[in-house]
């Protein structure tokens, strides 16, 4: 039985989003689109807002890495555009364009906690099947699942500038210093890395987790924080929403322990880490 996973109290969580890319619906058009619009207004969303289209390209594993060889994206001219469906607070958004779906939480007031993976599931799950209703009348054929955290981690405590990443990041944990004698303490660094999720012992992989980590600074006085996406992107395991499900589970999963794995138990006492 695997170990439970990690869980923490005051978790530096700002905006979570489940995803999915789909065969675009043959009746996808502005009448349907109006039909949804009107739809999720009276259920709580009346703000609709355009928006460049989304590359929902598939990740590739192998020699050859090209992108959108399992592509759904039989789209031709412009971009598509991407509508946003905002609720009055806008903590609420959903995303839609012909061939991909978001359903995102965005910590608005300073106040507001993460609901947890639950009820994000829950929320993705509703408002799809009513996208799904509504534009298609038929079941989506989903291939590719994406899911991302996006964190805000806040100085003060442990660390207070930049170059003392190593403070937060355990990757980078007993190097008290960036450099060995020359160069001063570095003003700030970034990191990138990905995972390959595996498929098991004879399968190829089916996914890939992705991190990055950037210095930024907080909008009004300019405090400096460290912001940590992570985004594990796969194929569903099968193409049906409950395939959907499957893989972001997985994605779910690799996402907080990947979170645990590379931050400092210095920084899981300041969130409050409880299991």
């Amino acid at each position: 039985m695997s170990p439970p996973l990690p869980s923490f109290s005051s978790p530096p969580v700002t905006e979570v989003v489940i995803a999915s890319r789909f065969r675009p619906p043959s009746n996808y058009s502005l009448v349907t689109l109006g039909e949804l619009a009107r739809t999720l207004g009276a259920e709580g969303f009346p703000r609709i807002e355009e928006m460049p289209g989304y590359d929902a390209t598939a990740e590739q594993f192998g020699s050859v890495q090209t992108q959108g060889l399992m592509s759904f994206e039989f789209l031709s001219g412009p971009p598509p555009t991407r509508y946003w469906f905002l609720n009055d607070v806008g903590d609420e958004l959903l995303q839609l364009q012909p061939n991909w779906f978001a359903a995102n939480w965005r910590k608005v007031e300073p106040s507001a906690t993460y609901g947890r993976w639950d009820s994000r599931w829950e929320a993705f799950s509703r408002w799809i099947q009513e996208t799904e209703r509504t534009i298609s009348g038929s079941p989506l054929e989903h291939d590719q699942v994406e899911v991302t955290y996006v964190n805000h981690i806040d100085s003060g405590q442990i660390w207070n500038h930049h170059g003392e990443a190593h403070q937060v990041f355990s990757f980078l944990a007993g190097r008290p210093s960036w450099t060995v004698g020359f160069l001063p303490t570095a003003e700030g660094a970034s990191a990138e890395m990905k995972f390959e999720i595996p498929g098991g012992e004879v399968s190829a992989p089916i996914g890939r987790l992705q991190v990055t980590v950037t210095p930024a600074f907080r909008r009004p006085g300019g405090a400096p924080i460290f912001v940590m996406n992570l985004t594990a992107r796969g194929r569903p395991v099968s193409a049906d929403l409950e395939g959907v499900r499957g893989f972001a589970e997985i994605a779910h999963e690799w996402i907080v322990r990947g979170f645990a794995d590379l931050t400092t138990s210095s920084m899981h006492e300041i969130w409050d880490r409880t299991t």
